[in-house]
This record gives structure tokens, sequence and C-alpha cells, in this order.
């Protein structure tokens, strides 16, 4: 296969599901930075216009975490900001 194959190839929504499944469809939660008692949590889920998993922040929440939510590291999340401004458009 040579480099005009490789950029004819079309990407499917079933590839970005593969590529994507150990994080998209989760929901994390996070920590506040200063209030003991507080957190929010992010629900990540493929955006089909980017091709990359776009993370859903709701507000913070007072009370303790649900023990079924995992953690997400502060890294992680600042990634899965960043993805969505470099979409590729064909």
């Amino acid at each position: 296969m040579d480099a005009k194959e490789i950029l004819n190839q079309s990407r499917s929504h079933g590839d970005m599901k593969n590529w994507n499944k150990n994080i998209s469809g989760k929901e994390y939660y996070q920590n506040h930075p200063h209030e003991k008692n507080t957190f929010r949590t992010i629900w990540v889920k493929d955006n089909p216009f980017t091709g990359k998993p776009q993370a859903h922040i709701s507000n913070w929440l007072i009370g303790s975490v649900p023990p079924n939510i995992p953690h997400i590291h502060p890294l992680h999340l600042q990634k899965l900001m960043t993805l969505q401004t470099t979409g590729d458009f064909y």
C-alpha cells in the first residue's frame, strides 16, 4: 500500500469507537483543588465531528463521590481538553 492509498482511506465511526473504547462512554470524577468535600463529574463521549473523545464537565457538587465512579488524572483531563482543537476535515 503506497502513501496515496493510505491518505485516501476513510475512517468510520466504528474505527473511532475501537480506538477510544477504554475511555469513551465512561464517567469520571475530579476533586476540587481547594474545597475538601467538593467534586465534579466528567463524562467522556466520542465527538463524531472531530473524531476524538470529548469531555463534558459538570458543575462542582458538594458531597461524597459515588463509589462506582473512577478518578481521572489531571494530565489525562488536560489532554482530553486540548484534543478538541485539532480536528481533521475531509
